[in-house]
């Protein structure tokens, strides 16, 4: 038995505790005194596999090729038997090392999952926002999937994933590779040990050092949070599982400040250029230079994909990237929006508060821990803590020293494969529910964050916390109108000006980020779908207002011209008939356009009202039904108008075939004229 796992039972360590009081051992002493070895990669529940579980990995870059290496370093328990990347150099690289035959080797990750299941398991390690889909494909073809955070870019994706986890009933693991760190599993044992009595707060910092933050979300390819994930997902998602599974319970409320401070434009120093190969006066002095980083200390150099078999190229090659790619631009004029210092507020459901910060304007990397409970506290930095008990005021401390991740890509990886191996997922660290619920708390602030900022904009006279209330006031007041039910007139207004705001803004917005392209694409169809409403709008109100009037001016011109058709009766002769016939069919046709007006207004008003009737609750209308009903009315204006026009028609239409009717009838009703007779009258 190790140490961690001694630790981790808590009756024997609360007795222990029970009958010492005061004394808190160091580890070593500990474990000398219990006979219990210190190796924190034990775990009695794995087994020797039967056979290595066979892995399809998706994705080559820095994260694949590290959990690629297990293979290499383990291959009783892994192997690689396909990979998919878009990028050759890293592709052959796999193949080489893994000895994957070309049909094993896919460009697209839709290529490999178009393919009939060929592995146990499926380790996607894809950008992230590549997630989802090779996930649900993955599941689909009854893969278990390890999958690289962030589980996905937005919360709906995550739960379809998750949903798709339950229902497929496969292995699905996520890497929050801090759950096994030699140094938060032992704070973990500690705190569900009671050592230091019951948990009361948790503050947490992430320090990602200021090179790596100007290297990954400046420079690299998570400087957009709209491109690729937001930093509190796409980086802190391993400390809000942390803070969260060291709490031990669900997070209650969240709130968050942060903002981009100084990578910006207005923070260029004079003299700089678009790249730092470009001779910029300052890039002798300057912290963030691409020349130094990269060129001259030779640090993360993975991006530039260079060969290993000919490191002499190495120096040309380097120069190249520095000029064609973003790594060497400078980190004042990139297209960059994520937030440069975030901190957190979290309270969880047992009362426990915690607070995290993330900062990018540091010297150092490596968590940074301070743990309160009601007999003891506990603080650390990834390496090492110092454990203090309340009563007597002792201090003991623990140390290793390990690898950025803590050294726990590896021990996640194991843990996975042996889940996999024994069909077992409760061996795995993290459930894909709690995976979830972590990322959740990451969505939670970072709506908090951006609710936060867009306050501040919008009210700037106020203070932050005034302002924060205001927006939050307004966007309940704006849900309301968007999802919410209209009560009356005055409510129905406001939606309207809000459904008007909402088709401006497809193309406000595009230009107010500069993208001119989109923004006159959405306005050519704001535009066109404005013009067609008005277009049957002007046909509705033309017919309603005219045909009236056209009739009555008809009407008048018949009633005036009755004595011309007196006369023309009398000057006729025997084809009295015929103008007679005429001048009634003319009085006819124009007494039908009300009836026919009527029944016409009638059907479009019944249809009109079903309408009304399935898209509206009987106590109001929301937004989403007013825009329907909104499209349905103006295409029952354009109908109604269109019919209003055509009634001279139809009405002409009717009296002519009242007139071929009332001949076939008299054509049946009277006997038929002998010819021959008609001739001998004439």
């Amino acid at each position: 038995m190790s140490l961690r796992q001694f630790l981790s039972t808590r009756g024997l360590l609360r007795a222990i505790s029970a009958i010492h009081h005061t004394v808190v051992y160091p580890w070593t002493e500990i474990a000398s005194i219990l006979g219990l070895t210190p190796d924190l990669d034990t775990d009695p529940r794995h087994r020797e596999l039967d056979r290595p579980v066979s892995v399809l990995l998706l994705g080559a870059g820095n994260r694949g090729g590290v959990y690629a290496s297990y293979a290499t370093r383990c291959p009783d328990e892994m192997v690689v038997t396909a990979a998919a990347d878009p990028n050759p150099h890293r592709l052959r690289a796999m193949a080489q090392q893994h000895h994957l035959p070309p049909e094993r080797c896919y460009a697209r990750w839709q290529d490999a999952l178009a393919q009939p299941r060929m592995a146990d398991a499926v380790i996607i390690a894809t950008p992230d926002r590549q997630h989802a889909g090779p996930c649900l494909r993955a599941l689909e073809l009854g893969y278990d999937v390890l999958l690289e955070k962030p589980i996905a870019p937005t919360e709906e994706e995550c739960l379809q994933i998750l949903h798709a986890a339950h229902a497929s009933r496969r292995i699905v693991g996520v890497c929050h590779v801090l759950r096994y760190t030699p140094y938060f599993r032992e704070l973990k044992a500690l705190i569900d040990g009671g050592v230091i009595g019951e948990i009361i707060s948790v503050q947490h910092l992430e320090p990602i050092e200021h090179t790596h933050m100007s290297h990954s979300y400046v420079r690299g390819l998570w400087r957009n949070s709209q491109s690729a994930t937001p930093i509190i997902l796409a980086k802190s998602c391993h400390d809000t599982d942390i803070i969260r599974w060291l709490v031990g319970d669900q997070a209650d409320t969240v709130h968050c400040f942060g903002n981009l401070k100084w990578f910006t434009a207005r923070n260029a120093p004079p003299g700089s250029t678009e790249r730092c190969t470009d001779g910029c006066a300052v890039e002798s002095e300057c912290p963030y230079s691409a020349l130094q980083i990269y060129y001259r200390d030779r640090k993360r150099l993975y991006v530039f994909d260079l060969p290993e078999d000919d490191r002499s190229r190495w120096p040309e090659l380097i120069m190249r990237g520095l000029r064609e790619t973003d790594y060497g631009r400078c980190v004042y004029r990139m297209d960059n929006d994520q937030p440069d210092h975030v901190t957190a507020n979290i309270l969880f459901k047992n009362g426990v508060t915690a607070g995290f910060s993330m900062e990018a304007h540091v010297s150092y990397e490596g968590r940074r821990t301070r743990i309160m409970g009601s007999k003891g506290d506990i603080t650390g930095d990834m390496e090492s803590f110092t454990l203090t008990t309340f009563k007597d005021g002792r201090r003991k401390t623990w140390s290793m020293k390990t690898d950025a991740h803590g050294g726990g890509d590896h021990r996640m990886l194991k843990d996975f494969l042996q889940a996999v191996g024994q069909r077992n997922p409760a061996l795995l660290s993290s459930s894909i529910d709690d995976s979830v619920e972590s990322h959740l708390i990451a969505f939670a602030a970072e709506t908090s964050r951006q609710v936060t900022l867009l306050g501040s904009r919008l009210y700037p006279r106020m203070t932050t916390a005034d302002a924060g209330v205001a927006i939050a006031g307004s966007l309940a007041t704006s849900t309301n109108y968007l999802l919410g039910i209209s009560s009356s007139a005055q409510d129905t207004v406001k939606q309207a000006i809000v459904a008007n705001f909402m088709i401006d803004a497809q193309y406000m917005l595009p230009a107010q980020l500069g993208d001119a392209a989109s923004a006159q694409t959405n306005l050519a169809m704001a535009q066109s779908l404005r013009s067609t409403s008005d277009s049957y709008k002007l046909m509705a109100r033309i017919a309603e207002s005219t045909m009236p009037k056209v009739r009555n001016a008809i009407e008048m011109v018949q009633y005036a011209i009755f004595p011309v058709f007196l006369l023309f009766v009398v000057l006729s002769g025997h084809q009295a008939t015929g103008v007679i016939k005429s001048y009634a069919s003319s009085l006819f046709w124009i007494q039908l356009w009300a009836p026919l007006y009527a029944v016409m207004n009638f059907i479009i008003t019944m249809y009109s009202r079903s309408q009304y009737i399935s898209g509206s609750a009987s106590s109001g209308l929301s937004i989403e039904q007013m825009s329907f009903l909104n499209t349905a009315i103006v295409g029952d204006q354009a109908i109604a108008g269109m019919l209003v026009i055509s009634i001279p028609a139809i009405a002409a239409a009717i009296v002519k075939g009242g007139e071929v009717g009332m001949q076939a009838v008299a054509g049946l009703v009277a006997p038929p004229r002998d010819p021959e007779k008609i001739a001998s009258s004439l």
